[in-house]
């Protein structure tokens, strides 16, 4: 029995891989001199996010998650990428991304791709100082939820809480948003070098 939320558990055990991925994120995302190197970074999220939201959308239903058809998607990044007349460039292969293969396993997936929303609103202020050419249009990845970023954030932690999870579970929950986290840092040095 746990004394602590699967919420609680998954921030504590995934703290160190977070780190990592923020920090090898961070010279891209806020130092991005030019628009096409901020096609380049939507082009190498877009490669990861588009093959991973579908493998998860197999197992995050309106049953798990009842806002779940409006929740930032990749195809964000491409709206993003089309306005700038850009391609969407490569995806990412199934043993690129973690192994979604049940509900726990889709939701640490999940845990870190929502996640992802709540540095967005200050990476967008940011391209819009450093770049101050490009559009809002080309912003709606980055920008994600706007106000409603912590609410959103929290109506997902909730659901994560409150679904029937056993011992097994959990563990899959926090070792697949690990394997996100490396897979995705993985995939940044990849595409981003």
């Amino acid at each position: 029995m746990h004394t602590s939320t699967l919420s609680q558990q998954l921030k504590e055990q995934t703290a160190a891989a977070h780190q990592q991925l923020e920090q090898r994120l961070q010279p891209y995302l806020m130092d991005a001199p030019t628009q096409q190197h901020y096609i380049h970074v939507l082009q190498s999220f877009y490669g990861f996010f588009a093959p991973l939201q579908e493998a998860i959308a197999s197992f995050v239903t309106e049953a798990v998650l009842p806002d779940v058809q409006e929740r930032r998607s990749a195809a964000w990044i491409k709206k993003d990428l089309d306005y700038l007349q850009q391609s969407t460039g490569a995806v990412a292969a199934p043993h690129e991304l973690p192994l979604i293969n049940n509900t726990p396993a889709a939701m640490g997936a999940l845990y870190v791709l929502e996640g992802s929303t709540l540095g967005g609103r200050m990476i967008t202020k940011h391209l819009m100082r450093q770049l101050p050419q490009l559009p809002a249009a080309a912003l709606q990845f980055f920008s994600g939820y706007g106000e409603h970023t912590g609410s959103k954030w929290k109506t997902f932690m909730e659901a994560l809480n409150q679904l029937p999870y056993n011992e097994s579970d959990y563990s899959t929950v926090i070792q697949t948003a690990n394997t996100t986290f490396l897979k995705m840092d993985l995939w940044i040095q990849k595409t981003l070098r």
